[in-house]
């Protein structure tokens, strides 16, 4: 078992929310790569700032490391934590740009949106999907076997996510929903 003071219990439980932001990232990608279309600018926006928090959130569980009790971090689950930082993939360059953008533009007001946003607006959705796709099956690979169905899918509602509502419109597991485009599955757009 991975280095936690958490219960089987509890893991399992904190699992469900882990598949939320999986599933919540495929389909913002899955939206936002088929384009603007009619979509107004809020809404966008706001599809934009949902793909920017799960990345974020993601990027968190599978890289920080025990920073803070309460954090939800895939170290917790892993059967051998040294192994498992030894052999996850280290961020690459995509995703470590993708991350500095997302707190310049939305997770902090910083005076580099201003540059972000004259320099390098596009988000390479497919690519990102890609590598965190990546991630996430070595996550799944160094956890316990019997752990690894908790982040399947096992039914259509979805999971349940921060707010304690389900979500019809996303299935629960790491493959995100169905649909012309799921989780890995993205065009690039900006």
């Amino acid at each position: 078992m991975g280095k936690t003071e958490k219960t089987e219990q509890e893991l399992q439980q904190a699992s469900d929310h882990v598949k939320y932001e999986l599933d919540m990232l495929a389909a913002t990608i899955s939206f936002l790569s088929k384009g603007r279309g009619e979509t107004d600018q809020a809404t966008w926006n706001a599809y934009i700032e949902s793909f920017v928090l799960h990345l974020r959130n993601l990027m968190d569980f599978y890289y920080l490391s025990g920073r803070k009790k309460s954090l939800i971090l895939a170290e917790h689950y892993v059967n051998d934590v040294t192994k498992w930082k030894g052999g996850r993939p280290a961020k690459t360059s995509l995703l470590k740009d993708a991350e500095q953008k997302a707190n310049n533009l939305a997770a902090h007001l910083t005076y580099e949106r201003l540059v972000i946003i004259n320099r390098d607006w596009e988000w390479k959705w497919a690519a990102i999907s890609a590598d965190l796709k990546h991630v996430t099956n070595c996550f799944l690979n160094h956890l316990p076997p019997a752990w690894r169905a908790w982040f399947e899918a096992t039914d259509n509602k979805g999971p349940t996510g921060p707010t304690g509502t389900p979500n019809p419109a996303v299935r629960a597991g790491t493959t995100g929903p169905a649909g012309p485009i799921g989780f890995g599955e993205a065009t690039t757009r900006g």
